[in-house]
């Protein structure tokens, strides 16, 4: 009776596997534990333990024993809801939390390195869907998931799938309402109009790059206080010219500095470059101000940092006279 029970989990548990759409692939390159709970997934479902809706949860929190980010916004994400002890790898450019930094890394999802990423032995790969490779590409070396990552709201609904996928519901519930109350906020009419630039090029610092307005620090300047000097959404990249930045005259600038090291230099360059145009409201006023650090530019949850800092940035140079 045994072995005829035996016989008829393993043939239930296959039905339920090719029922589910388990890939063969990755059930083959993960480990034994992954593969049994995949299984035991594919098991519960076939018998009618669970439903179709959990399904995907099952299978999903099954596969993330060993976790590699591709994406330093997603990295810094999972060690925020409390998964980091799960994440063995991580993209190139993953800087934050410090744990990290000891961990191999795995080229970027644009550009990912597969030998790197298969000798970490990951159960899971997550990325950005708009800043990565097809998934089908990862899909051979473990299953992947691709998480929309642009808006806030893409945004939050992404850190509660993180939360679902890695059994952390209730901390990415309270990562993603940290979010939305920081970033929430939208200014009045009659706030000031803030270009924050974000670095320069061209010959004589001739070309501004600067923050998009629908971008997710778009909302972190809104939030902060302030109307996007640039205004309205811009599908082209986000940089002007010369002639394009006195036509919009600004009532504020605010450069951010990502190279701490560096800060003194840049912030000489942007004086000097801003100096020879004295046609310009910010430079008329003083009303030019720095950021400065890594963690300013983060897509991640320490973009909450950003808003507090160019709020702080705003009040000293005297144009936030309270919070609009």
């Amino acid at each position: 009776g045994i072995a005829r029970w035996g016989v008829g989990w393993i043939a239930t548990c296959k039905a339920g596997v090719k029922r589910t759409g388990l890939k063969r692939a990755a059930v083959k390159k993960n480990s034994w534990i992954t593969v049994a709970g995949l299984v035991a997934a594919a098991g519960l479902v076939s018998f009618g333990l669970v439903g179709e809706e959990e399904r995907s949860a099952l299978e999903s929190t099954a596969s993330m024993e060993r976790i590699v980010s591709l994406s330093p916004a997603i990295t810094e994400t999972l060690f925020a809801i409390g998964a980091g002890e799960r994440v063995v790898g991580c993209s190139d450019y993953c800087r934050h939390p410090e744990e990290v930094q000891g961990l191999p890394t795995g080229g970027t999802a644009l550009t990912p390195s597969l030998e790197a990423l298969v000798r970490m032995r990951p159960t899971h790969l997550v990325t950005e869907r708009s800043q990565s490779v097809p998934a089908s590409m990862l899909g051979e070396i473990a299953p992947t998931t691709q998480l929309p990552w642009l808006t806030l709201a893409e945004i939050m609904k992404s850190v509660r799938v993180l939360g679902e996928l890695t059994g952390n519901g209730e901390r990415a519930e309270e990562v993603a309402r940290k979010l939305e109350s920081s970033l929430s906020h939208r200014a009045s009419a009659g706030a000031p109009r803030v270009l924050v630039l974000i670095g320069m090029g061209g010959v004589d610092s001739t070309t501004f790059w600067f923050i998009r307005p629908d971008s997710l620090h778009g909302r972190g300047v809104e939030a902060a206080g302030a109307r996007n000097a640039v205004g309205g959404k811009n599908s082209a990249a986000p940089s002007m010219s010369v002639e394009e930045l006195i036509k919009l005259d600004p009532d504020v600038i605010v450069a951010m500095i990502a190279d701490v090291s560096q800060f003194e230099t840049e912030r000489e360059a942007y004086r000097k470059a801003l100096a020879r145009l004295p046609m310009l409201r910010a430079v008329k006023d003083d009303s030019i101000g720095f950021l400065k650090g890594p963690a300013l530019f983060s897509t991640g949850p320490r973009i909450v940092g950003f808003v507090d800092a160019l709020r702080g940035e705003l009040e000293r140079l005297g144009v936030l006279e309270q919070r609009i």
